[in-house]
């Protein structure tokens, strides 16, 4: 695979991800913990790729700083879910 391969599969890899956290967004049902688990672990692939991915093969810097904007608010909402649950106990 040559590097411009690697790198188009890396983007892909990474949009894939972000329908899938756009799926586990839209559900919007963070209170069972093993979709919010689910959830979180979605958030570390697409995390993980997203620092991983070379903005020149996703169309631009303006892309990929939406897209860490998208992981900031996931994460954010992820963190306000768990701080709900355990100020409730």
């Amino acid at each position: 695979m040559t590097v411009s391969q690697s790198a188009l599969a890396k983007v892909h890899d990474l949009y894939v991800i972000q329908i899938e956290l756009w799926k586990h967004l839209s559900d919007g049902n963070f209170q069972n913990e093993k979709r919010r688990k689910e959830t979180q672990k979605c958030l570390r692939q697409f995390s993980r790729l997203l620092d991983q991915v070379d903005w020149h093969y996703m169309g631009g810097e303006d892309v990929l700083a939406e897209l860490k904007t998208m992981r900031g608010e996931v994460s954010a909402k992820l963190r306000n879910i768990r701080r709900r649950k355990t100020g409730r106990k």
